[in-house]
């Protein structure tokens, strides 16, 4: 049997026992792995294991990735297929923090990884869903009032904002920046303990929210990229807004 919420039980609605399918990146199985346990809370259904969605398993982004960044209990598998949690809506970024503490009583953060502490955070989203150019980061980038970080997986983007804030540098000699040269899932554990992070949208530094719901985080407005965010998309910035206080526009 099957619903909507992504649940695939094996026994029957009187007593269901599920598994939960999520599918996307490292941030997006934070949110769906979030949302998919609170359906599952709400209804009282028993889960006895998380479904991974890998499509055809082409790209091994899409493969399990919580295990990388928790400790848990739970099943987690690798399937093939597309079933998800939908989670880019007002509706569905409200079911992902609806019931965070009870998710991370069985997901714990991982001790053992080890990542620097950047204060401050400059992410830059570009190779699969480009919402801003480099003229949408440059003026981001110099709210900063001391020494940032910069993190992406596009280096083309990267070099197009440095280039931008080393031109603002003979204006403001001031202006100070590195480039981080972790992998995701250390730069992930950076942004959970930045004080401040600026960046367009996106599901990997967004769901560190659930976990730190009070870190300043201030999001790219300007949608000037090829990438083209559609009403749902703001309205679900805007519902995380509603938990997190420190989440703004700019």
């Amino acid at each position: 049997m099957s619903c909507s919420c992504g649940a695939s039980f094996r026994m029957s609605w009187e007593n269901p026992i599920l598994q939960v399918n999520i599918r996307g990146k490292l941030g997006m199985q934070i949110f769906e792995l979030h949302a998919g346990l609170t359906a599952a809370f709400n209804n009282e259904w028993t889960v006895d294991g998380i479904h991974v969605n890998i499509g055809n398993g082409d790209d091994p982004g899409f493969h399990n990735r919580l295990l990388e960044i928790f400790e848990t209990n739970i099943p987690i598998k690798n399937v093939p297929g597309v079933r998800k949690q939908s989670v880019w809506s007002p509706e569905g970024m409200r079911r992902a923090f609806a019931n965070r503490g009870k998710v991370q009583s069985l997901f714990k953060p991982r001790t053992d990884i080890v990542s620097t502490r950047y204060d401050r955070i400059l992410h830059i989203r570009g190779q699969d869903k480009n919402m801003a150019s480099a003229d949408a980061y440059v003026p981001a980038a110099l709210k900063f009032d001391k020494p940032f970080t910069i993190m992406s997986d596009d280096k083309r983007l990267t070099g197009a904002v440095v280039l931008g804030l080393q031109l603002q540098k003979s204006l403001n000699p001031d202006i100070s920046f590195q480039i981080s040269d972790q992998d995701d899932v250390r730069d992930w554990k950076s942004i959970y303990w930045a004080d401040e992070v600026r960046g367009t949208p996106s599901s990997f530094t967004l769901s560190t929210l659930l976990f730190n719901p009070d870190k300043r985080m201030h999001i790219i407005r300007e949608n000037n990229g090829p990438f083209k965010l559609s009403k749902d998309n703001i309205a679900a910035v805007e519902a995380i807004m509603e938990f997190c206080p420190n989440v703004e526009w700019i």
